[in-house]
């Protein structure tokens, strides 16, 4: 049988005293342990009441004994909880000795003094320790026990006051008890269903505005805002290591000219795929590309061989002419091509984002200047 396990977290004192430091992500289980917790600290201080009571008042040493081993094992139940942190285990385990308990105690009490009050709790413990189908079971196990054994002792029990009306009474009430306890349960479960139902709504709610805050809402490609993140983590990944990171920034040839003629919604649509190229082209696990804004992209890369990365990231331009979108009719290119520049500088604590960024835009500023339809690299020895 799978056993449920659950992360230790960090609580204060009487948090950790009551939920042993267990997680709340499964809200019904997180509940009946709870409720288990409880029923062990509130039964524990009622047995040990009456482990002082029998031995000290009453001098009964067969229910002194016994309550004394109801004890141990409540006490021995608790400290399993806390080592194996497994739920379903120690409900078993209670259901069990529950079982035993009332087996022994309802012959050796035989409703002295309203003895079988305490039977009544069996349903409700039993049910709500290990939810309703697995309850049930142990419940018929000790009903199937009990029920003939209170018919049987008719004139015999209570003094010989037991009669026929105190076994149906106590048959109907322990079967009561039971749809009552499978009811809670039943409802506490539907309650933390649709409880879970919201969480996990609200956490795809932040998931999705975390997202948006990261990605252009056009392409799909992650944003400027983003960018200005992702450098500062790069650089701490990197400072002590043999890196480079390069930064290129592409820019669409004469764009408003072909936007101007066919119209944006045209236009997005180039821009989709052309973010598209891009991504497709710059796909390592570590590499991180942009829509920085408009028509503009930009990506980060990590490398040891720089020369040979700006080399390859010049046949972007390749790649997108592969497209063969008609360019407008006023420019003299026969379809949409880019521009791009390239920096690289070898990564240690003091890189800084807006020198790379500088030259890069340099690099691209270059490329426009030579035709367009090319990279440029800002090495760094290069004048800016």
């Amino acid at each position: 049988m799978k056993i449920e396990r659950f992360q230790v977290r960090k609580r204060s004192a009487w948090n950790t005293l009551f939920t042993s430091g267990i997680s709340e992500e499964n809200p019904h289980l997180y509940t009946r342990l709870l409720f288990m917790n409880a029923i062990m600290y509130v039964v524990g201080l009622v047995v040990l009441f009456f482990v002082m009571f029998h031995f000290g008042y009453t001098e009964n040493y067969i229910l002194g004994g016994f309550d004394a081993f109801v004890l141990a094992l409540i006490i021995f139940l608790n400290i399993h909880l806390r080592i194996r942190k497994s739920i379903k285990l120690i409900g078993h385990l209670s259901a069990v000795g529950m079982i035993f308990f009332y087996v022994v105690f309802i012959p050796v009490t035989q409703n002295e003094h309203m003895s079988f009050v305490w039977v009544f709790f069996a349903p409700l413990f039993i049910i709500l320790l290990n939810g309703w189908k697995v309850g049930l079971v142990y419940l018929l196990i000790l009903y199937s026990i009990i029920f003939p054994m209170a018919y049987m002792n008719i004139g015999v029990w209570d003094n010989g006051d037991w009669s026929s009306t105190s076994a149906y009474r106590f048959i109907i009430g322990l079967i009561l008890g039971a749809l009552v306890a499978i009811l809670i349960d039943v409802t506490q479960n539907l309650s933390n269903q649709r409880q879970q139902r919201s969480h996990e709504k609200e956490v795809l709610y932040l998931d999705e505005l975390k997202r948006l805050s990261m990605t252009d809402g056009l392409t799909g490609l992650y944003n400027r805002h983003y960018f200005n993140r992702v450098f500062k983590d790069k650089i701490k990944a990197l400072s002590d290591h043999e890196q480079y990171l390069a930064f290129f920034i592409v820019d669409i040839d004469f764009f408003k000219a072909y936007n101007d003629s066919y119209g944006h919604q045209a236009g997005d649509l180039a821009i989709q795929k052309i973010a598209t190229v891009i991504r497709e082209y710059v796909q390592r696990e570590n590499d991180v590309v942009f829509r920085l804004g408009g028509e503009e992209f930009g990506g980060l890369i990590e490398t040891r061989k720089p020369q040979e990365t700006v080399e390859w990231l010049s046949l972007l331009v390749e790649e997108v002419s592969h497209l063969n979108i008609l360019h407008a009719p006023n420019v003299d290119l026969p379809c949409l091509t880019i521009s791009g520049g390239v920096s690289y500088m070898k990564v240690t604590h003091d890189t800084d984002m807006n020198t790379l960024y500088k030259r890069a835009d340099d690099a691209l500023y270059q490329a426009k200047h030579n035709g367009r339809n090319q990279f440029v690299v800002y090495g760094e020895k290069s004048k800016s």
